[in-house]
C-alpha cells in the first residue's frame, strides 16, 4: 500500500525540511475537470492575451527568485549560485516565448486549404529533482502559450520549490486551471496518464522510468515527449587547446554536482595529449570548494539523495572491478560525512565494455579514454545506448564540424562544453528518448495540425 504522505529532507545535513500529503484520489476527477474547462477559455484567448498573462507569471517569478533559490538549495543540495542561474535562465526562456512571431501560430492558408494549428488541450508533465524550475518551465511555457492548460507532477524531494512555482503561475496567470501542481505517487501518476481528459504527456528523468511512462501512455495512444538519461561523449582530438578542454569539461561535469542529463560523462582524449589533460584536469579538481550548498563559495553542494550516492558509488566499483584504475579522488572534509556528498573523481584505463560506457554515471564522475585514431574514438562514442549530448574539441573547425555531425545524438558542442538555451530545440534519440523541446519546434509538440480543404 502506497504512503499517503512524504516528507523532504536536506541531503546536506539529513535534516527533516517539511511533510507533505498527496494528493487525495478523491479530489483528481475534480482538478481535471477544472482543468478541461479552462481549457476551453485559455486556448480561445487571443496568442496576444496569452502572452500578457504569462508577462505577469515572469514578473512573479522574479519577485521569488530568492525565495525560490534557497528552497532548492535545501531540499536538492544545488548550489546557491547555481539555483539563481537556473532562475534566471527560466526567465530567459519566458523572454524568448514571448518574442515569437504571433503568426507562428496563426492558421496557414493555401490555395485549396487551410491549415489550423489546434492545442491538444490538457497536457500532463511528469519532471525530476535536478532543474526544478527549468525543466518544468521549458515544457510548459510553449505549451501555455500554443493554448494547452497543464498538469504538473514534480518530485517529492522538491515538493516545496515545485509548490512555490505553482503559486507564482497561478498568481501571474490568472485563470485558475491553467497550471495546477499535484503531489501524486506512482499509481496515482498511471492513473492519470490513462484518463480521457489528458492529451499529453511529457515526461523528464530517467530511461527506466521514461519506459514505464511510453507504455502507459502508449496503451492509452497519448503523445508522449521523452527527455530521458545521457552518457556523453566528448572527443577531445589532438589538435585541441588542451587546457581550455579541460576547464570546459569541467565546467560542465560538476554543475550540479554531476546531476545532469547534459553532462561531459565519457570522455575521449587523444592519446598524445591524455597526459597534459589529466594534469589541467585534475589540478582544476584540486581546487574545488565544496559544502554546504547555501554559501556562496561552494561550487559543488550534495548529491540529492542517499540512495544516489549509494548507487553512483556501486558503479565505480563494478568500473574498477572490470579493470578501470581511480586516477583521482579528491577528498572532503570528515565533517561532511554526513551529507550526501560524493568525492569528484577521474576514472581512467576504461576497458572497451566497460561500465561507464553503457551506463549513466550520475554524478561527478569522469570516465577517461584514449584513442589512436577518430574513427576508433567515434566507434566508442556511438556505442553507448544512449544519445542526448556530446561535444567536441578541435582547432581545425572543418574537423570539429565533420566529427560532430557523426556523434549519433541529439545536440552537439563545439570547444565547449553541451548547454540547452531557450532558442535551441533540445531532445535525444535511442535511449534518450523522443520528441523536442525548446526552439521553435517545442511550441508544436502539442499542437494539433488540423487541415481544412476549401
Amino acid at each position: 500500500m502506497e504512503e499517503s504522505e512524504f516528507n523532504t529532507v536536506n541531503p546536506f545535513n539529513q535534516q527533516k525540511i517539511q511533510s507533505y500529503k498527496y494528493t487525495p484520489t478523491t479530489q483528481i476527477p475534480e482538478i481535471l475537470q477544472q482543468s478541461s474547462a479552462t481549457f476551453q477559455v485559455w486556448s480561445a484567448l487571443d496568442i496576444v492575451e496569452r502572452k500578457n498573462k504569462i508577462a505577469r507569471f515572469k514578473l512573479e517569478l522574479a519577485q521569488k527568485k530568492s525565495e525560490m533559490a534557497m528552497s532548492m538549495s535545501r531540499e536538492m543540495g544545488k548550489p546557491l549560485a547555481q539555483a539563481n542561474t537556473e532562475i534566471e535562465k527560466s526567465i530567459q526562456l519566458i523572454d524568448y516565448a514571448l518574442s515569437t512571431e504571433d503568426s507562428l501560430f496563426k492558421e496557414e492558408r493555401q490555395k485549396h486549404h487551410i491549415v489550423l494549428k489546434n492545442p491538444l488541450g490538457v497536457v500532463y508533465g511528469i519532471m525530476p529533482w535536478n532543474f526544478p524550475v527549468w525543466q518544468t518551465l521549458r515544457f510548459a511555457i510553449p505549451a501555455m502559450i500554443a493554448g494547452n492548460t497543464i498538469l504538473l507532477k514534480p518530485a517529492d524531494n522538491v515538493a516545496g520549490t515545485s509548490l512555490m512555482l505553482n503559486e507564482a503561475l497561478q498568481k501571474g496567470l490568472g485563470l485558475p486551471g491553467v497550471f495546477t501542481t499535484l503531489l501524486l505517487t506512482p499509481s496515482q501518476s498511471d492513473a492519470l496518464i490513462g484518463h480521457k481528459d489528458i492529451r499529453g504527456v511529457s515526461f523528464t528523468g530517467s530511461t527506466r522510468v521514461g519506459k514505464e511512462v511510453a507504455k502507459v501512455a502508449g496503451s492509452h495512444l497519448k503523445k508522449c515527449v521523452l527527455e530521458l538519461g545521457g552518457n556523453d561523449a566528448y572527443i577531445i582530438c589532438q589538435d585541441a587547446d588542451v587546457q581550455m578542454a579541460a576547464q570546459k569539461i569541467y565546467q560542465g561535469r560538476i554543475l550540479n554536482s554531476g546531476q545532469s542529463c547534459i553532462s561531459a560523462k565519457r570522455l575521449f582524449v587523444h592519446e598524445s595529449i591524455c597526459d597534459e589533460f589529466l594534469k589541467h584536469l585534475t589540478a582544476l579538481l584540486g581546487e574545488i570548494q565544496f559544502g554546504d550548498p547555501m554559501l556562496q563559495k561552494n561550487l559543488m553542494g550534495p548529491l540529492a539523495r542517499r540512495d544516489l550516492v549509494e548507487h553512483l558509488q556501486d558503479q565505480v566499483n563494478v568500473a574498477v572491478a572490470q579493470g578501470a584504475k581511480i586516477f583521482y579522488q579528491k577528498e572532503f572534509p570528515k565533517e561532511l560525512n554526513n551529507g550526501n556528498f560524493f568525492a569528484p573523481t577521474i576514472l581512467t584505463n576504461i576497458p572497451a565494455n566497460g561500465l561507464s560506457h553503457f551506463d549513466e554515471f550520475f554524478g561527478p564522475v569522469f570516465s577517461i579514454s584514449q584513442f589512436k585514431t577518430e574513427e576508433e574514438a567515434l566507434q566508442l562514442a556511438n556505442q553507448s545506448p544512449y544519445g542526448l549530448g556530446g561535444a567536441v574539441f578541435s582547432r581545425d573547425k572543418k574537423r570539429a564540424w565533420q566529427l560532430a555531425n557523426q556523434l549519433e545524438t541529439g545536440s552537439v558542442a563545439i570547444n565547449d562544453y553541451l548547454k540547452s538555451a531557450p532558442e535551441r530545440p533540445f531532445g535525444g534519440i535511442k535511449q534518450s528518448g523522443y520528441g523536442c523541446e525548446l526552439g521553435v519546434p517545442g511550441f508544436f509538440e502539442f499542437i494539433h495540425h488540423k487541415v481544412v480543404v476549401v
